[in-house]
């Protein structure tokens, strides 16, 4: 099932989807919340989707990386930014997006809004995905609901965890960090320069988890629960 925000301005999205597949609610993250599965049993992921000015208000005042945070620390186990808008690098180097036939500035150097993106991905695991409308938007939402309805989750599969692109062999330490909940390939090279060995990870205590970018006080219960 999808569960939808009951919030005034998602109403435009919530109008995409059928009664049968979808139900509206007051949810406390996200736009959109989906119950699926995968080889460890119940899954919860946490959508979201930003219009141009919205997302750049929230790289500004930090609000957008506080919501990924709670809703990590509250055991979700993926998280997904949909960004709905046609935007581009202005000839000032400034984001710009499209309104109707004309482009409105933003403000924020494309720079600086390519660089977020990219440390939501990477430090915090958001698999961040792209659509020109609210249209796209909720198909997007479904072929993640879809994709979530299946126990058929290989480690090749598994959301948000592609293999690394390495000249090398990964570590012992990274191989086995990325099998903990939520860490993945991205995240493992944190912990591999976070500790020294694996022993050091493995009696590490669940404060000491929470010094790592993106794990919060849920994810860090969770992996202790794992490793104990």
């Amino acid at each position: 099932m999808i569960f939808l925000t009951t919030a005034a301005n998602d109403r435009d999205l919530t109008r995409q989807f059928s009664d049968e597949e979808s139900v509206i609610a007051p949810i406390p993250y996200g736009d959109a919340l989906i119950k699926g599965l995968n080889d460890n049993g119940e899954v919860w992921v946490c959508g979201e989707r930003k219009k141009p000015m919205d997302l750049i208000r929230c790289i500004n005042d930090g609000r957008h990386i506080r919501q990924v945070r709670d809703a990590y620390d509250h055991d979700f186990n993926h998280y997904f930014l949909v960004v709905e808008g046609i935007l581009k690098q202005g000839s000032d180097g400034e984001v710009e997006y499209r309104t109707g036939t004309n482009w409105t500035r933003t403000g924020m150097p494309w720079a600086r809004y390519q660089s977020y993106l990219n440390q939501l991905h990477y430090l915090m695991g958001v698999n961040v995905l792209y659509s020109t409308g609210v249209k796209g938007t909720a198909e997007i939402i479904r072929s993640i609901h879809s994709f979530f309805q299946t126990i058929d989750h290989s480690s090749l599969k598994q959301f948000y965890s592609p293999s690394p692109s390495l000249l090398s062999n990964p570590s012992l330490l990274r191989r086995v960090a990325k099998e903990l909940p939520v860490i993945g390939w991205e995240r493992s090279l944190l912990v591999e320069s976070h500790w020294k060995s694996i022993r050091d990870m493995v009696n590490a205590t669940p404060e000491e988890w929470t010094q790592i970018d993106g794990i919060g006080k849920g994810i860090s219960k969770r992996i202790d629960e794992v490793l104990r």
